[in-house]
């Protein structure tokens, strides 16, 4: 009798453990990282320090972070302010909403599990969701590295990427096939150890969101 009442707590608590998952995890990092809870003073991070929901990650100078997420990696580049909104497993679907307030970040999808992501990275200007595993994203500018990605402006117009493929949007344009190379990008790079609030990038119209499934 004892070993099926404890048999039955254990397969009950799986699911409620996936659902309540809201957190990622410093990985690793290098140089100056600090990170703010909602209404917190900035600390630095260390290894395996968690990142709730709308916690901010700033990096220095010549600094990086990888956060793990369960299903996905973030690697924060230098000078970048990344947000976490929103991390949750549930039902078999795996949601994660991330706000880039200035900078670059490389996202990695993991795929090949038996669940569904809705994965969506966004910034004042664009919004980059992944049908694939992975790219580069600067909230203007994508780089498809690997499988495919839509990149959306502020008024839902898209461009899909395939590997190797890379566009640009300043909000309300077009995005085309383009050569970041030829693009000029003006960013707002802030220093998190003299800010009081999380940095964010310049003011623009409200981001336009999506949802997408990886297949």
């Amino acid at each position: 009798m004892k070993r099926t009442m404890v048999l039955t707590i254990f397969l009950i608590s799986i699911p409620y453990f996936l659902a309540a998952q809201s957190a990622a995890v410093v990985k690793e990092f290098e140089g100056r990282v600090l990170y703010m809870e909602s209404g917190a003073d900035w600390k630095p991070v260390a290894v395996g320090s968690p990142i709730t929901l709308g916690t901010t990650i700033s990096t220095g100078f010549k600094s990086s972070a990888l956060l793990d997420l369960g299903t996905s990696e973030i690697t924060v580049k230098a000078l970048t302010s990344l947000t976490l909104d929103d991390l949750i497993t549930e039902g078999g679907t795996v949601k994660t909403s991330l706000s880039l307030n200035v900078g670059r970040v490389n996202a990695k999808v993991k795929t090949g599990e038996e669940l569904t992501h809705d994965f969506t990275l966004k910034s004042s200007f664009s919004t980059a969701a992944v049908r694939g595993t992975e790219f580069d994203y600067d909230g203007e500018r994508i780089s498809a590295l690997k499988g495919v990605v839509l990149f959306y402006n502020l008024i839902g117009q898209t461009r899909t990427l395939t590997a190797g493929q890379k566009s640009a949007t300043s909000g309300y344009e077009t995005p085309e096939l383009a050569e970041l190379e030829d693009i000029a990008v003006s960013l707002i790079i802030p220093d998190p150890m003299n800010l009081a609030r999380p940095p964010m990038a310049p003011e623009a119209a409200e981001t336009a969101p999506v949802t997408v499934i990886l297949e």
